[in-house]
């Protein structure tokens, strides 16, 4: 369950760094004739640069490269038994304000 957490938990699942390097071997095993993993991570790193993103996110991205689901491997060795619903919605902090991507950059 190193991703089924609360959308509010800020710190990385210490199985992230154990089980999450296997569990990428095995997504590199499983587009060795692609090149492996190494293009994807490229294509995705381009296409999230300075964007937050989610594990739902990724998994998309990985599902739409590959062309096939990855639901069953995600939901055993990624989210946990429970698993997540591919529809899942983040509820933003009421008390946040939503602040326009020029506005970020301004601060910068």
């Amino acid at each position: 369950q190193m991703a089924g957490h609360s959308v509010y938990r800020r710190f990385t699942d210490r199985d992230a760094y154990g089980r999450g390097a296997k569990f990428m071997a095995y997504l590199n095993y499983l587009l060795a004739d692609q090149g492996g993993l190494k293009p994807f991570i490229k294509k995705f790193k381009d296409a999230w640069l300075f964007k937050p993103f989610f594990t739902i996110d990724f998994q998309t991205a990985l599902e739409t490269h590959m062309n096939r689901s990855l639901s069953s491997e995600f939901n055993q060795y990624v989210y946990g038994l429970g698993g997540i619903e591919k529809n899942h919605k983040v509820l933003e902090n009421p008390n946040r304000p939503v602040l326009s991507d020029e506005y970020i950059f301004s601060l910068l």
